[in-house]
């Protein structure tokens, strides 16, 4: 079993630290788009400029009329910061628009990003709960961009309103610390306010997010063809829109009471922005007054004041914000944190390796125990198989029996608890995990198709040759549905994506499925119940093919049809993880034992659906 995640997670629990996170992110937008990282790191340079215009330039205008000085100077004067006034604001749009437009696709890159640590992940990981939740959270990050675009303009903010608070700060600091003071009490008191409504909010959220995955849930299988067969049948549409107004209900409660808790904040920030403005009006006012300052002092002091203030409160505000940039970016780290447990490095040269390629594998599991999760009862125990180079093995046995986890070792999904599994007398620990996929190809029952040509879904990766093409669609049985296709190997698959692709029935997909398993012409063949959905033609002509199609390669055949094994050289009937009985056909069933009590049963109920067929057809005769 796959310890490396828990291990990795109690290390790095405590790694993902804002901080961290923040220079994760930098160096992210840095790899992503070097002019993107340049303009958000800038953007504070043109802000600053023009905010300290609109809080100085008030006050020099002032000066300026009180020395009564030549009106030309003024107007040159007042001409030249307007036009850097204006420079400066178009500057900082440009910037805020060309960020914002090269972030909008930052998600795609992200998503790539998740898309190749995807297949580093291990299999068995994909099914842990615990390990879901991070799958889920990247996958979302991945897909939406949820925090990664806004981050860039949240950087930016906290830049230029840092720079513009320690400045402006500054400059009411050296002034009085009395005002000082009574800005950051102001600003303190507004944000633990907010703080409060926010708590609300998350509080009501979180019940918001139960009725809108109910509502979700509903508008999903109201639409869903597959679930309007049994709404229409048991007529429970009703019900269903019950459900879907009582969420709707206790949604609307949930944002009412958000919506108080920051309007009831918004009235308590403009009573203590009052307070403060008019505390400080009253202060300069008298200090004018007195003559300790002048007009000019008097309106820079004041417009320091508010851009302080502000400058502040929006500092605050934006790292709060950098929260839903900085949550996501941990849990997205989290998961590229995850080691895989296949070995980096192979200890095989290329050479060696394509001669293991070219021949038969043989696999032998020594000792192979294995549960799930955090269940003591081993599904598999102590098990001990070997399998020859070349050989054709049936493997079968009742649901629960062990086979599907018995395959999954065996190709590498899952590690064993303890114990080894060995191919050609290589351990497996020591082969990467390209180097394992590479020898091992699959038919599964269920398969997923892409939406792209039919060939492209035999071959895959693998380069197009007409003649293998042809064997493995004469083998599979699928080559004379293949020819009546209109466009044949071109034709498109996945109807959701592509509005003229074409469907298959489920023999056909079989078939398909069969072809892409041949192709791939790997030297250990798995075909894990491959006729389950084939008809008694097609599944003869798959047993007739079967040695021809497999060649020399090893191969492990699962199905739960005890008559379809005959063929095969050797018979693993597993019960509860272990071996109770193996050998050929014939000598199981001469040994009278397990296998030969449920191949009689199987042969029983066949016959007896045999008998039944023709006596229906002898009566429609008779009629």
């Amino acid at each position: 079993m796959i310890d490396n995640y828990k291990a990795t997670v109690d290390k790095s629990k405590n790694k993902w630290t804002m901080w961290g996170n923040l220079k994760f992110y930098l160096r992210f937008i840095y790899n992503y788009d070097r002019k993107l990282f340049w303009e958000m790191l800038l953007y504070f340079i043109p802000t600053l400029t023009f905010t300290y215009i609109e809080t100085k330039f008030p006050a020099v205008l002032v000066e300026s009329l009180q020395r009564k000085g030549s009106l030309i100077q003024l107007v040159f004067m007042i001409g030249a910061v307007g036009l850097v006034y204006i420079c400066a604001k178009a500057a900082c749009f440009f910037l805020y628009e060309m960020s914002r437009e090269r972030s909008k696709h930052l998600h795609f890159y992200v998503s790539e990003i998740f898309l190749h640590k995807m297949q580093d992940v291990d299999y068995e990981l994909l099914e842990k709960q615990e390990y879901q939740e991070i799958y889920a959270g990247a996958w979302d990050v991945a897909n939406t961009g949820r925090g990664i675009r806004q981050g860039t303009e949240t950087i930016a903010m906290m830049l230029a309103n840092g720079v513009g608070t320690i400045l402006f700060g500054f400059i009411v600091g050296k002034s009085n610390l009395i005002l000082f003071a009574l800005v950051l009490i102001s600003v303190s008191i507004n944000l633990y306010l907010l703080e409060l409504a926010r708590k609300v909010h998350k509080r009501y959220y979180t019940e918001i997010s139960k009725q809108a995955k109910g509502i979700q849930y509903i508008s999903e299988i109201t639409i869903d063809s597959a679930a309007g067969k049994d709404i229409r049948m048991f007529q429970l549409l009703d019900y269903l829109l019950k459900k879907y107004d009582e969420n709707l209900k206790k949604m609307d409660e949930g944002f009412g009471r958000i919506h108080t808790a920051y309007g009831m904040r918004g009235l308590a920030n403009a009573v203590i922005c009052f307070a403060r403005d008019g505390f400080a009006y009253f202060y300069l006012v008298s200090e004018l007054a007195k003559g300790t300052i002048s007009v000019a002092d008097f309106v820079f002091l004041f417009g320091a004041i508010s851009s302080f203030a502000s400058g502040f409160e929006y500092l605050i505000r934006n790292v709060m914000r950098w929260h839903t940039t900085d949550t996501p970016i941990g849990v997205f780290r989290e998961f590229l944190n995850t080691e895989s447990s296949f070995c980096k490095h192979t200890s095989l040269s290329q050479t060696e390796f394509d001669e293991l390629l070219k021949k038969g594998l043989e696999i032998e599991l020594k000792n192979v125990s294995f549960s799930y999760g955090d269940k003591k009862e081993a599904v598999i125990r102590d098990f001990n198989l070997k399998i020859a180079s070349g050989e054709k093995l049936a493997l079968i046995g009742l649901n629960g029996a062990g086979k599907t986890t018995l395959v999954k070792l065996i190709c590498g999904l899952y590690k064993p608890d303890s114990g080894d599994i060995f191919i050609n007398g290589i351990n497996t620990n020591n082969l990467t995990k390209e180097e394992y996929q590479k020898m091992i190809s699959v038919m599964f029952q269920d398969a997923y198709f892409l939406p792209t040509s039919l060939d492209t879904n035999i071959i895959g990766a693998k380069q197009l040759c007409a003649d293998e093409m042809s064997r493995v669609l004469r083998l599979s049985g699928f080559k004379e549905k293949y020819e009546r296709l209109p466009h044949k190997g071109d034709s498109l698959l996945v109807k959701k994506i592509n509005p003229e692709a074409i469907d298959f029935s489920g023999g056909e997909r079989q078939k398909l499925i069969f072809a892409r398993a041949l192709y791939k012409n790997a030297p250990l063949v798995i075909l894990d119940e491959p006729t389950a959905t084939l008809d008694p033609i097609a599944e003869h002509e798959l047993y007739t093919n079967f040695k021809e199609a497999i060649g020399n390669s090893t191969a492990i055949y699962i199905s739960h049809r005890l008559s379809s094994t005959r063929f095969c050289d050797r018979i693993v009937l597993l019960e509860n993880g272990k071996i109770v009985e193996e050998g050929t056909h014939d000598s199981l069933i001469k040994k009278e034992g397990r296998y030969a009590y449920l191949y009689e049963m199987q042969s029983k109920y066949y016959q007896d659906e045999k008998e039944k067929k023709r006596r229906i057809q002898y009566m429609e005769g008779e009629a």
